[in-house]
């Protein structure tokens, strides 16, 4: 049973290690009040990576003193062709969204190896017989 809950938590940790990670580089929420989950080259924040971006990237290029939304994907300032590859070799890509199916998994897989650990530092109690 302890061996059973253990690759139940380590199988449910890796399924969302494993997912599609985003960054906020913004650091706020969008209209509906939750962080977006951008995709690198998406500069409108709009969930995919389109002619919208590139112009953007291709209106701001050789600028210095710019930000996510101008282009500058890389965060070094100033948009360049390092913006440029990264809008092309994304462009066309969505972003994707874990399902909540996932971090319910991995919830279930956590609790169950906190609940493993801690029995397992508690000693057993021995009844004696009076």
């Amino acid at each position: 049973m302890r061996h059973c809950l253990i690759v139940l938590a380590i199988a449910a940790i890796l399924s969302v290690a494993s997912g599609n990670v985003r960054a906020d580089v913004s650091g706020g929420a969008n209209d509906s009040g939750a962080l977006p989950s951008l995709l690198l080259g998406d500069a409108d924040k709009s969930g995919l990576v389109d002619q919208a971006d590139l112009n953007t990237v291709l209106e701001y290029y050789n600028q210095t003193g710019v930000t996510w939304a101008d282009g500058d994907f890389n965060l070094d300032g100033t948009v360049n062709g390092a913006d440029l590859t990264i809008v092309l070799a994304n462009f066309g890509k969505a972003s994707s969204v874990p399902e909540p199916s996932s971090i319910a998994l991995f919830g279930v897989g956590a609790v169950s190896l906190l609940a493993f650990l801690w029995r397992r530092r508690r000693p057993a109690r021995r009844h004696e017989a009076v």
